[in-house]
């Protein structure tokens, strides 16, 4: 059945419904009201009739460009989010492998031996101690524990110097407290509090497995064809006619 029987069909059906309506009793009573109004009345209904029968047939295929333009904008943002989503995890692959924390009792060590370097009295160096509170800017659970500082008596230049020290340790140690006060016994002079906290760092991924060569991946060595050839037509020489014997 082609697309012209098919809308002969359509058609067929269509004038029998019209028919139908038009022999029943609501459609002649509506008929006899429409004749009795007059003319200008009659223009606007069928005006109106015209726009509502307009409207039926326009609205579904607006209906359905909304609602693909719809999806055209939401295809539009899962697909920005896709490539933003792809371009984070590129710049997690390339990303530099971080180097582990250095041990707290090392940085302590290392730290006492720098303050004397330093020319820090004895007395400066209030104290250099390991805490489990990592405070309340870092999680527990990404902190190895924390190293508290507390130096007296230092002036402008060493507050300086020593915290850009402490702040650039290590790319897993942040500084997260630092308090100076004045100290009353010293004019002009500071006492250094801070804290320094270690993150935990996720190990490095595996190396990938290299898989082993497959056995029987050798090719065997194919035989030479010339020097085939050449066996052939020694054998053929040697071989002669009874005619040619005698």
């Amino acid at each position: 059945m082609n697309l012209t029987d098919i809308l002969d069909q359509i058609k067929d059906r269509a004038k029998v419904a019209w028919d139908k309506v038009q022999e029943s009793s609501a459609y002649q009573q509506a008929m006899e009201k429409y004749e009795d109004l007059p003319s200008s009345q009659q223009r606007m209904i069928r005006i109106g009739g015209g726009i509502l029968l307009l409207l039926f047939i326009i609205s579904p295929p607006i209906s359905s460009l909304l609602n693909s333009q719809e999806i055209i904008d939401q295809y539009e943002r899962k697909r920005e989010v896709t490539r933003e989503l792809l371009q984070v995890v590129r710049d997690a692959s390339n990303a530099p492998n971080i180097p582990m924390a250095p041990d707290l009792f090392s940085l302590q060590s290392r730290f006492q031996q720098d303050f004397q370097n330093d020319h820090l009295l004895p007395e400066q160096i209030y104290s250099i101690q390991s805490e489990s509170d990592s405070g309340k800017l870092i999680p527990k659970k990404i902190s190895l524990g924390a190293l508290a500082v507390h130096l007296r008596d230092l002036n402008l230049r060493q507050i300086i110097e020593i915290a850009y020290r402490l702040s650039a340790v290590a790319p897993t140690i942040k500084m997260t407290e630092l308090e100076l006060t004045a100290s009353t016994e010293k004019p002009g002079y500071f006492h250094f509090n801070s804290k320094l906290v270690s993150l935990k760092t996720p190990p490095p991924p595996p190396p990938p497995e290299l898989e082993p060569p497959s056995k029987g991946s050798k090719k065997k060595a194919r035989p030479n064809s010339g020097a085939s050839d050449e066996e052939n037509t020694d054998e053929g020489a040697k071989k002669t006619s009874p005619a040619e014997e005698e």
